[in-house]
């Protein structure tokens, strides 16, 4: 086995590890999950009843920032699962401001809402709230990234390690190994330090491999940021080959300031997942690849938890999650999906209505 082969497959063997120890699970221990993932997934099928009620509930959605399309189109899925299951939905966008983040949360439990779905916000961002939803009964999941662990929130999110695996060695084998790169990163989001991180202990295998600079972007004002920034990093390392781009929106202003320096040929662009924007940078030649897993799938799975908790009163658990698993993938210009689905949506959406139907006749 060669040494990226070998490589590749050990960092994929620490994301799993990291998901097990509950880097990206729920508040329950990694055992629990494990066992109950069969009673929560194919035998509830079976052992559906369709005659359980399913109480109307108004469901808080707190947006880590709606300026990001990512985020954006996690909302909008979240709130069609939950318009399926007869549920109306209140958001809050918090712009990606930890402040609004935290004024949000509490404003959501003050509305006295049955749930909050976090958006992408990590749950140290909203420690207050989330005592106070705990005292009043108010269950919280995460979705969309994992966040600080919290014994009130259940995550039910994409495994970044195994993300930021595939997207880490995608941009070093692009490189053949050799090269200087930057990391466009928000370290104080969760998911973000964790993609950054790995790609750099990934590269400490390649001595060819030379991280020339780290920037933090401001993800409240990233456009501008990003902008700036790009130019800068350039200006400093005229060598440069490549840029990680931790969170998916930060490609579209990078290829703006590449395309301004006349770079766009030589410096490679990797990110993370490929909705419609970051599909047509891809087939415009702008950004070389993404590790990506289905933001709508995640959303729907997240609601479904709160449709077995309300309804079948299941206990909050990740193991939801694997009723229906989100499948990982590297998106490039060669597999890049024609048009503004994402492949498998719809019939990932006729399972969980399907599944909804069968036990509650939603």
């Amino acid at each position: 086995m060669s040494n990226k082969r070998m490589l590749a497959l050990v960092a994929l063997l620490i994301g799993i590890c990291a998901l097990a120890a509950g880097c990206g699970g729920s508040s329950s221990t990694a055992a629990s999950a494990a066992g109950s993932a069969t009673s929560s997934g194919a035998e509830s099928e079976s052992s559906s009843d369709p005659s359980i009620s399913l109480p109307a509930e108004k469901i808080g959605i707190l947006n880590v920032n709606n300026a990001d399309p990512g985020a954006a189109l996690l909302e909008s899925a979240a709130k069609e699962a939950a318009e399926t299951l007869g549920w109306s939905t209140v958001s809050i966008d918090a712009g990606g401001d930890p402040s609004k983040m935290a004024a949000g949360m509490q404003q959501l439990v003050a509305e006295k809402v049955g749930a909050v779905l976090l958006d992408a916000v990590d749950p140290a961002a909203v420690t207050a709230g989330l005592r106070q939803a705990h005292a009043a009964g108010i269950p919280v999941v995460l979705y969309g990234g994992a966040g600080t662990q919290s014994p009130y929130v259940t995550q039910i999110v994409p495994n970044d390690y195994a993300l930021g695996a595939l997207a880490s060695n995608y941009l070093i084998n692009s490189l053949n190994g050799k090269g200087k790169v930057a990391i466009m990163t928000t370290d104080g989001i969760p998911w973000s330090r964790v993609r950054a991180e790995l790609f750099q202990q990934v590269a400490k295998e390649y001595p060819g491999i030379e991280v020339v600079a780290v920037h933090q972007v401001n993800y409240a004002n990233f456009n501008s940021d990003l902008l700036n920034a790009t130019k800068a990093i350039l200006a400093a390392n005229p060598e440069l080959n490549a840029i990680l781009a931790t969170i998916s929106p930060y490609p579209t202003p990078i290829a703006a300031a590449l395309k301004q320096a006349g770079a766009t040929e030589k410096v490679k662009v990797v990110s993370f997942y490929d909705y419609p924007s970051e599909r047509k940078l891809i087939s415009e030649g702008d950004l070389s690849g993404v590790a990506t897993a289905s933001f709508p799938h995640n959303a729907y799975q997240a609601v479904d938890a709160l449709a077995q908790y309300f309804g079948a009163h299941k206990p909050l658990s990740a193991a939801e999650q694997f009723a229906l698993p989100l499948q990982y993938e590297l998106v490039t210009s060669s597999n890049v999906p024609p048009g503004e689905e994402e492949p498998g949506t719809e019939a990932m959406v006729k399972f969980y209505e399907n599944r909804w139907q069968s036990e509650f006749g939603k």
